[in-house]
């Protein structure tokens, strides 16, 4: 019970420590010290229960270590040729190594050591309470914070200042943002699952989907929104040809949603005492409607960093620069090498070989999930979720710098585990 208690530990923390910096011990911080420790917990468990019990490992999940070992170049070789400090490639890619947590995970679960059901309700559950404590910061800044003081007191509690945006923005909207805000968007599939595919507790499911769906919202970030609404319209595809119950459920769940956002518009009409005024103003449909404006500063600002590293990239076009390299005064984050433009960085950084790789990785992910799909009914119902889910977190992290840190590659690493492991029935076939 007490090597169980420190990964536990380690998932509070991913979800409510923002950047997980707000400690540190001989250079590390928290985050990466509890994973640490978590990986020697598993191995001890392991040790533990092989005299009784025997996991394994199978021949596909090779995947995972190839990919971390087929990096290695660009963390050490390729940055060297182009006289980039190692130091600065490991800071930036060290996330990777959150995924060798898989070998031990999943050697657990196959010996029974770990249920990836509890596990997954433990995550949903955490999701909900950071879903909760988004909109409760909303609702009190909303109404009492006209000075941005707790977005402040937020910095100052966690010793930094970036990762966390908790005040009111130029527009007017008050805007709740912490780097582990796209945790939100794994916990909405999660949600929308539960709703749609279950008939116990259907309406604290759908209370949570609400509180999930609000919390995205009031991050106010146009990533979130357009990779959940692409997500859920891909799931929503795949699981067309279901039932007419299923589709009442989908058009109830829809409505609700609509009632949210209504909710959210109203806010302005008794700001403004005039509908049409609140719609032509409202804050999160221009901010929603901004995605297409060529003049918005956002986009400005993140199509002439896409122009400026591909102009970078065209003069090391195969391997690229490496892990850590950056354009001299062309970042908007402490991180020098830190883009919002997530694939023009990666291709400038690891060229087109490095790029191929990463694509192969999320393929690869993607075909193992489909063996799950292509098994039976219930693995069709889990594959339209997964993958839209899947799909919604590549699309989120595609315009902001999430995917080299603990909580992206935490997400991924979760991805990658569902889709291995046998999660099933009883009476359903099962998969090697």
């Amino acid at each position: 019970m007490i090597l169980r208690f420190v990964p536990f530990l380690a998932l509070v923390e991913l979800f409510f420590g923002a950047t997980g910096t707000w400690w540190s011990l001989g250079g590390l911080n928290v985050r990466m010290l509890l994973f640490v420790a978590t990986f020697i917990n598993f191995l001890l468990l392991i040790l533990l229960y092989l005299p009784h019990e025997r996991g394994y490992w199978l021949f596909g999940d090779w995947l995972p270590g190839t990919f971390v070992i087929m990096n290695l170049p660009w963390l050490t070789l390729v940055p060297l040729l182009n006289r980039v400090s190692i130091g600065q490639s490991f800071d930036e890619a060290n996330a990777l190594l959150v995924l060798v947590l898989f070998y031990p995970c999943i050697y657990l679960l196959r010996s029974h050591r770990l249920v990836w059901g509890k596990i997954k309700a433990m995550i949903g559950l955490l999701g909900v309470l950071l879903a909760c404590l988004h909109l409760v910061i909303w609702v009190v800044g909303y109404l009492f914070d006209k000075s941005n003081s707790i977005g402040a007191s937020l910095q100052a509690i966690y010793r930094i200042q970036s990762g966390i945006f908790v005040g009111i923005m130029p527009d007017g909207f008050y805007r709740v943002f912490f780097v582990t805000s796209i945790l939100l968007v794994p916990t909405f599939f999660g949600c929308l699952h539960r709703v749609l595919e279950q008939s116990n507790r259907r309406k604290l499911n759908t209370c949570c989907l609400v509180l999930v769906t609000a919390a995205i919202i009031v991050t106010y970030t146009r990533g979130y929104w357009i990779a959940v609404l692409c997500g859920t319209a891909l799931t929503i595809a795949l699981r067309a040809r279901r039932s007419g119950r299923l589709r009442r459920r989908m058009i109830l769940t829809a409505l609700v949603m609509v009632v949210l956002a209504a909710g959210f518009w109203m806010l302005d009409v008794f700001g403004s005492q005039s509908i049409s005024t609140a719609l032509s103003q409202n804050e999160v449909l221009m901010r929603l409607a901004s995605v297409v404006n060529s003049l918005d500063t956002g986009n400005k600002t993140r199509l002439e960093e896409t122009i400026r590293l591909l102009t970078t990239w065209w003069t090391r076009p195969v391997f690229g620069y490496g892990y850590g390299s950056s354009i001299p005064g062309d970042y908007r984050s402490v991180e020098a090498f830190s883009y919002e433009a997530t694939t023009p960085a990666l291709l400038m950084k690891t060229g087109l070989v490095g790029l191929g790789l990463w694509v192969a990785f999320m393929v690869g992910i993607v075909k193992r999930a489909r063996r799950k799909f292509v098994a039976d009914e219930a693995g069709r119902v889990w594959y339209a979720y997964w993958l839209g889910g899947f799909v919604a977190f590549i699309l989120a992290v595609q315009t902001n710098p999430l995917l080299f840190n603990n909580v992206g590659m935490a997400i991924l690493l979760f991805f990658i585990i569902d889709a291995t492991t046998i999660d099933r029935p009883a009476h359903s076939p099962q998969l090697p």
